[in-house]
């Protein structure tokens, strides 16, 4: 008997020290500028940056996230003083959530709601609501049109297939 209370006590301390680590985010600051393109009808069209600054937060048993600046710098609203971005993984292998923000607004006429993005924020690609698709090389541009079709029009995003690793 007294062995089966040192089992149930290890079980007990066990699962609350799992549960404990599954609700403390592992944050690292995110700080970097990306160079990235335009796309309008397979096309290059414009050259542009991507400024991200802010907090890339990683749980254990949960989605990993990112909330900061995400500012696109050929959106002029997209660097406001008072907008910041939030995006969600989704596992390895589906396209993530994305959306800007401000005060208590949802900004959803920048961009489409779906984005593909590395784990690092180095390469990712989303459309834009005018249609165009913001992309930071022609690889990842083409994982993303090979998998994820935005309509303009209805504002509706479909996705196919799994979504490599880039």
């Amino acid at each position: 008997m007294p062995q089966a209370k040192k089992i149930l006590k290890v079980a007990v301390i066990s699962i609350v020290f799992l549960w404990i680590l599954s609700i403390i985010p592992f944050s690292s600051k995110i700080e970097q500028e990306i160079p990235a393109a335009i796309y309008k009808n397979g096309v290059v069209s414009e050259q542009t940056h991507v400024s991200i600054s802010g907090k890339r937060t990683n749980y254990l048993f949960r989605d990993n996230s990112f909330e900061g600046i995400f500012f696109i710098h050929a959106i002029e609203k997209t660097g406001r003083e008072e907008m910041w971005a939030f995006i969600q993984w989704n596992g390895k292998t589906y396209p993530q959530i994305f959306h800007y923000n401000s005060h208590t607004l949802n900004h959803n006429d920048i961009a489409d709601s779906i984005i593909i993005i590395n784990p690092e924020m180095t390469q990712f690609a989303v459309s834009l609501k005018d249609g165009s698709i913001l992309a930071t090389s022609d690889e990842v541009y083409k994982i993303y049109t090979e998998h994820i079709t935005y309509d303009p029009e209805r504002g509706v995003t479909s996705f196919k297939g799994s979504i490599p690793a880039f």
